[in-house]
């Protein structure tokens, strides 16, 4: 079983900036309340090595009841789409009534 509080492998870093720049905080992943930040990068960003790690750390009900809670304010909606289908969940997808709310406010807020 992985441990509560994972640190990203050094791969999954460039996800967070350049590390050249200034050294960051090494980002974590807390499997019992995983950061919003952090879980965004990795499902909107991630390559297959990273969602690989993400796979060993949370299970894939977890990954999915964190997009029910978080997707449609934090994940594109290709991204919601692509979740919907990869964890056969199409109650995940960006067309439910309450996620074309929530899209829809969102390109209010950012029109570009």
């Amino acid at each position: 079983m992985p441990p509560a509080v994972s640190e990203l492998p050094a791969a999954a870093r460039r996800l967070f900036g350049d590390p050249a720049a200034a050294p960051p905080a090494v980002p974590a992943l807390d499997a019992a309340a995983p950061d919003p930040f952090v879980m965004t990068r990795l499902l909107e960003d991630g390559d297959r090595a990273d969602l690989a790690w993400l796979g060993r750390q949370l299970p894939a009900a977890a990954v999915a009841a964190w997009i029910e809670r978080h997707g449609a304010r934090r994940l594109s909606r290709r991204s919601l789409a692509f979740w919907a289908a990869a964890l056969s969940r199409p109650d995940l997808g960006p067309d439910r009534p309450e996620r074309r709310r929530e899209l829809a406010r969102r390109g209010e807020l950012w029109p570009l």
